[in-house]
């Protein structure tokens, strides 16, 4: 089993910046793009922490990697999608434990 965990880096002062709506739509939009890799991956969402996602992966440790992989891969995607209400693309840090 290995466990993946994912966030945006400086989120807190990124969300500072916006509006409530903004941040709920903000956080909706990574979630939309994020979520469906882990499971492409054969992997589970555990929970959420805040921004961050917690996602397990119980067969094998390449996928971990592979989703891992994927996610930082999407990130041009998530900043097309968030760039209505931020001016500033995000990057966002991956740690696995396998």
């Amino acid at each position: 089993m290995s466990i993946l965990f994912s966030d945006i880096r400086e989120f807190t002062a990124t969300s500072e910046k916006l509006s409530p709506e903004q941040n709920f739509k903000f956080i909706n939009d990574y979630l939309e793009i994020m979520v469906p890799i882990v499971r492409k991956n054969n992997g589970f969402v555990d929970k959420f922490i805040g921004d961050a996602i917690m996602a397990i992966f119980p067969e094998n440790a390449d996928d971990a990697i592979h989703c891992a992989l994927e996610m930082q891969a999407a990130i041009p995607e998530v900043n097309t999608k968030i760039s209505k209400y931020l001016d500033k693309g995000i990057e966002n840090g991956i740690g696995i434990n396998i």
